[in-house]
């Protein structure tokens, strides 16, 4: 089993207590060094079709996390897959049609925050089921949201493209803060 990666860009080094976990830009691979010797202690090359990753995401918790059509966690130690089962890092909830993530996402100590091209997605990180999903709202209905890569600060998370900030959710309230900014140079709310 194994993972590859679609061109990763702006890929984060990850260093731990004992490895350092990278996705090269010149390489289809993910790799752990031991933190001390720098010696190669796995890699991980795709063999697990149908599913490719995108984006590696870091490290915490033991693990290291990739994603793209599923969200997968290795083992630090050993570079094994940390879950198992058909459900583990799907990107949604159980009898509903799987998802793909649609931006790089964000990694916490207990959770994964996944943008996909509906809904923003919460996975549990330590065991890779589906939480929630939050549907994305359109401010057009017959268009689709735009939605690219998550970023947070100061208690937001947000759908970040190149061209615009389209979706916000504060960390304090419990539903959607349907405030959308359209400009990222001059920020207006459309909101009501």
């Amino acid at each position: 089993t194994g993972v590859d990666f679609a061109a990763p860009q702006g890929t984060p080094v990850t260093a731990t207590a004992d490895r350092v976990v990278m996705a090269p830009a010149d390489s289809s691979r993910l790799v752990a060094f031991d933190a001390a010797t720098g010696e190669l202690r796995w890699s991980r090359k795709a063999a697990d079709p149908p599913h490719s990753y995108s984006w590696y995401l870091g490290a915490t918790g033991g693990r290291a996390y990739v994603l793209g059509t599923r969200l997968m966690a290795y083992d630090l130690e050993t570079g094994r897959p940390a879950w198992q089962g058909p459900e583990a890092g799907t990107l949604t909830l159980p009898k509903l049609p799987a998802g793909e993530a649609s931006g790089r996402a964000i990694l916490t100590a207990d959770r994964v925050y996944v943008p996909t091209d509906r809904a923003l997605v919460t996975m549990s990180a330590e065991t890779g089921t589906c939480e929630r999903m939050v549907p994305l709202a359109s401010p057009v209905r017959s268009v689709p949201p735009v939605t690219g890569d998550l970023v947070t600060g100061d208690g937001a998370l947000l759908f970040v493209n190149r061209s615009r900030v389209d979706a916000t959710f504060r960390f304090d309230l419990p539903l959607i803060d349907t405030g959308r900014w359209h400009d990222p140079v001059s920020p207006r709310s459309n909101a009501p």
